[in-house]
């Protein structure tokens, strides 16, 4: 159709007429309709100093994995039209909406941030893990979003992790990783594996903090890979604040939660260093005689760790492990209630290497209802002449401990003061100290 409009004022002068409007109309219409229409409409932020843009390149600042033809139905594999989005979405934000998103194997090689209110979920029969992030310079960035690891659907020995972060940064532009709201559910092996290469390792930056570890598989006598946090090489991290509950009461040999582990010896290499905090665990752990991990396990060669604050509940084998050969380690103010395990609920234990360092503090925790020892600290490797130094035990509470309350063996020095022992089997046991042991003040 086609119209003219006349416009004239009281007394029928003219003021203004256009030809042509329903013509001009039916363009505008299929202009806008088009896939450039948002570059014909105009944007201009709230306050002082906004620079006029375009709708569409408001729009791009992120990318939906709907936009690159992702169902999000959970029965689609959407994996391309995931992977084409990240493709595009380095430097920017990506949108995972509302659904499922039926993936594996995703590869991430640059900088990039994910947030959203869906799922991403492995695909079963995945060899490989859900989401590989590697290269230099990658920041990723996650928010809100869940990742489902789908156990059920992995083969028992595939190394399935749902993130794995394998960046190694550069010098003046660190990797960072960066999980944080996040819900992780049903993992295979390891929810988040942190692993990269070690001479880069100091630029490294991991925060993984207000998540939720949700249920997920438990180990076997010969698969001990199931764990929440799996952090293998030295970084630098923080921990904090997150959920960690298997949902279960352990049936065999449980699920480990946070491992930090650094296998490099060399002392000049840089180790893991970092701080776990806030967290609340229940039921974490794995207990088996070959291979007992703790539900936080500060693992070989570590260097300047806080274990600060955190609750445990139910945990398996150990609750708070630290090797001998780590150094400058901090267990503060952790309470821990109930170990069904073989083995102390914080313990220092050797290790099959060589070598003691030790610089172990455990102060003003809370151990109750444990099964074996309350805290037991070792401080001599297997088989080795070299006692670690530096232990220092103060300000606990032990109480209901099936044999000690609190256990000092092997250590070159140890100072043990001001901690409370009640209804334990017996409380505080001493055994090759080589020079001066301070024991004073201990109810």
């Amino acid at each position: 159709y086609d119209t003219k409009f006349v416009l004239r004022d009281a007394a029928d002068a003219l003021i203004w007429t256009q030809d042509h409007v329903g013509e001009n109309t039916v363009t505008l219409r299929a202009d806008l309709a088009a896939t450039g229409g948002a570059g014909m409409v105009g944007f201009l932020a709230d306050g002082d100093g906004a620079v006029a843009r375009t709708l569409q390149s408001k729009a791009r600042e992120s990318i939906s994995v709907q936009d690159f033809g992702a169902v999000c139905d959970g029965v689609t594999d959407d994996t391309a039209a995931v992977q084409a989005a990240i493709n595009a979405a380095y430097g920017k934000r990506l949108l995972i909406p509302n659904g499922v998103c039926l993936v594996s194997n995703l590869s991430v090689t640059a900088s990039i941030s994910v947030d959203g209110t869906g799922t991403l979920k492995q695909k079963d029969g995945t060899v490989g893990h859900m989401i590989t992030v590697s290269g230099t310079s990658t920041k990723f960035i996650a928010r809100g979003i869940t990742f489902d690891g789908n156990e059920q659907g992995q083969a028992v020995a595939s190394p399935n992790c749902s993130i794995r972060f394998a960046a190694v940064g550069t010098g003046i532009d660190p990797a960072v990783l960066d999980v944080s709201g996040c819900t992780l559910k049903n993992g295979s092996s390891a929810d988040i594996s942190v692993t990269n290469d070690a001479v880069r390792s100091t630029v490294e930056k991991v925060l993984i903090c207000g998540n939720r570890f949700l249920g997920g598989r438990e180990g076997t006598a010969a698969n001990y890979d199931p764990r929440y946090i799996d952090i293998r090489c030295p970084v630098d991290y923080v921990v904090s604040n997150n959920v960690f509950d298997l949902m279960k009461a352990p049936a065999n040999f449980g699920r480990a939660g946070i491992i930090s582990y650094d296998g490099n010896a060399a002392a000049s290499l840089d180790k893991a260093r970092g701080v776990i905090s806030g967290n609340q665990m229940v039921n974490c752990g794995r207990n088996e005689a070959s291979s007992t991990l703790g539900a936080i396990d500060i693992y070989n060669y570590a260097r300047t760790v806080s274990v600060i604050g955190n609750s445990l509940t139910g945990s398996l084998g150990r609750g708070i492990q630290v090797k001998a050969d780590a150094e400058n380690i901090s267990i503060v103010g952790n309470v821990i209630d109930g170990l069904a395990g073989i083995d102390a609920q914080i313990s220092v234990n050797g290790s099959v290497d060589a070598f003691a360092r030790g610089s172990v503090t455990v102060q003003g925790n809370t151990c109750l209802n444990g099964a074996q020892d309350g805290i037991s600290c070792v401080g001599r490797n297997s088989g080795s002449t070299i006692f670690a130094r530096g232990l220092s035990i103060s300000g606990n509470v032990v109480k209901g401990a099936v044999r000690r309350g609190i256990a000092a063996i092997d250590w070159t020095d140890a100072t043990i003061v001001s901690n409370v022992v009640d209804t334990c089997e017996s409380g505080i046991y001493l055994g090759g100290i080589k020079e001066a042991a301070n024991v004073a003040a201990n109810h």
